[in-house]
């Protein structure tokens, strides 16, 4: 028997949400030279840094080669950097001085549009950036000792932030998003369970996390996301037989009227 395919269409409504500047929603948008020219002055280096962090799973084979400038415009040629992903990387850093004199927003309005559009930034860097905060200099030394049981004499490490840390240890596979055992072992033995505990909140969020480019629920050929109504539009040829998956998707459809289905078959 031939298998048949369905196509769902489904609005997802968010009534309660708090209002998003015309401008976070937009994504085909390029920011300024001007614009770019502005931010980057007014960052100092640390900042720069994080920034640089945050994008390297943007341009993993630029970060490394080019300064913020470069990094941004070389983004925005590319499509990349709309005026949601600039202030985002701006909240990121916390330079909300920045978002409302050159971004014309604030705080609470891109973390509205975090909330309600796709991000630009990765949880797992996010997270990385996070932990770099809380730490100070005699823990990342520390940080860096204990590795010496995995790198060995621990040489390309010294004097290195964090971050740059993290940074060689992805490029040995020694940590990833979804490797990070390492990075609580050694946390551990600094006494830094506090910063475990984020790695441990982060992992348990993304366990829970209803992804539909997982196969947890379903296994999707095809998927469309339109920014300006939430639109979501599906193309599914298998459900997973769990009953997790079976029965957030049955949650779902009973949350939604008859008129937000709309159902083809063939």
């Amino acid at each position: 028997m031939t298998s048949k395919a369905a196509w769902f269409l489904i609005e997802k409504r968010q009534p309660h949400a708090a209002p998003v500047p015309q401008c976070l929603g937009m994504t085909g948008h390029r920011m300024s030279a001007q614009v770019i020219h502005q931010v980057e002055e007014e960052l100092d280096e640390d900042e720069k840094e994080v920034i640089l962090f945050l994008c390297r799973d943007l341009a993993p084979d630029l970060t490394t080669k080019l300064d913020l400038r470069d990094l941004l415009c070389t983004l925005n040629d590319k499509g990349k950097l709309s005026p949601a992903g600039l202030a985002e990387l701006l909240y990121r850093v916390r330079r909300f001085d920045l978002l409302k004199r050159i971004m014309k927003t604030d705080k609470a309005s891109v973390e509205a549009s975090l909330i309600r559009y796709p991000k630009l930034v990765s949880d797992y860097r996010v997270l990385m950036t996070q932990l770099s905060e809380d730490m100070d200099k005699s823990e990342v030394t520390s940080f860096v000792f204990l590795l010496r049981d995995y790198i060995g004499g621990g040489k390309p490490y010294k004097n290195k932030s964090f971050l740059d840390v993290v940074i060689e240890l992805e490029k040995v596979n020694l940590i990833s998003p979804d490797k990070l055992d390492l990075l609580e072992k050694c946390l551990k033995n600094i006494h830094r369970i506090d910063l475990k505990k984020k790695i441990q909140k982060y992992k348990q969020s993304g366990k829970n996390n209803f992804d539909l480019s997982s196969s947890s629920i379903i296994q999707s050929k095809e998927m469309l996301i339109n920014r300006s109504n939430f639109v979501l539009v599906l193309n599914c040829s298998t459900f997973i037989s769990s009953a997790t998956g079976r029965n957030l998707f049955l949650f779902s459809f009973d949350r939604l009227n008859s008129s937000d289905l709309m159902f083809q078959f063939s």
